[in-house]
C-alpha cells in the first residue's frame, strides 16, 4: 500500500486471499457511512491485521443496520518489516496505556509486552484485550500499518 495514498483503510477479519466481496458492518460501516461519507461507487482498501491488504469498491451501502457490501478489485500481501520492534513495559496507569499502546503502534512496535513488575500498580488483566485490539486497531488504521 502506498502511504501517500489516502484511500481509507478499514479492518476485516473475514479478508482472505480469495476474498472476491465482503460485507462490512458494525462499528466499521458506521464509520465509513457517517465520519468518511462514503458511499456507493468509492474506492477503499481493507486488512485483516495479517499483512492482507485489497483494495475494493463499494457496492451499496445501507444505514440501518449499517452495513457495506464491498466488491474487491485486488489483493496483496504486504511484506513484513525488514526489523521488528518489540516494547516491554510496565503498565501506566488510566489514559496513558491507550497513549502508549497508540504512540508505539503509529511509530512501528510490533509487539508490546507488559511487564508485572514488583512494584507495578497496574496489573495485567484478560478483560484489557478487548480495549487494547481496538486501540491498536485505530492506530494501524490511523497510520496505514496492515499488520497489528
Amino acid at each position: 500500500m502506498n502511504p501517500a495514498d489516502l484511500t481509507p483503510l478499514f479492518f476485516s477479519a473475514d479478508l482472505d486471499a480469495g476474498t472476491r466481496e465482503l460485507a462490512l458492518a458494525g462499528e466499521e460501516a458506521i464509520h465509513a457511512m457517517r465520519s468518511r461519507r462514503l458511499g456507493e461507487g468509492d474506492t477503499v482498501h481493507l486488512t485483516n491485521g495479517d499483512g492482507l491488504v485489497a483494495r475494493g469498491h463499494i457496492v451499496s451501502a445501507t444505514r440501518a443496520p449499517a452495513a457495506l457490501n464491498i466488491a474487491i478489485d485486488a489483493v496483496h500481501e504486504s511484506a513484513p518489516p525488514a526489523t521488528e520492534v518489540i516494547l516491554a513495559s510496565a503498565l501506566p496507569r488510566g489514559d496513558r496505556q491507550q497513549t502508549l499502546l497508540d504512540m508505539a503502534t503509529q511509530l512501528g512496535v510490533g509487539a508490546f509486552i507488559p511487564l508485572d513488575c514488583a512494584r507495578s500498580v497496574v496489573r495485567w488483566q484478560a478483560r484489557m484485550a478487548d480495549r487494547w485490539h481496538r486501540v491498536l486497531t485505530s492506530a494501524a488504521k490511523q497510520c496505514r500499518q496492515s499488520r497489528i
